[in-house]
């Protein structure tokens, strides 16, 4: 499985690597508003609100 890289909001996180841009993609389209706590691939949390002007993107690093 690839490393997944989430770009939030100019903010960059690599996250642990039992997610898929699919999934996050998914999950972050979604109009409900919340929270969302990712782990990341070097230990560690982020987490943050989703919103509806919430600018994200993903990216499959090989």
């Amino acid at each position: 499985m690839s490393t997944i890289a989430l770009y939030v909001n100019g903010g960059r996180f690599e996250l642990a690597d039992h997610y898929t841009a699919d999934d996050l993609g998914m999950y972050l389209r979604s109009p409900k508003a919340g929270f969302l706590e990712l782990q990341l691939a070097h230990g560690g949390t982020v987490r943050f609100g989703i919103t509806p002007g919430l600018a994200w993107a993903v990216e499959e690093i090989p």
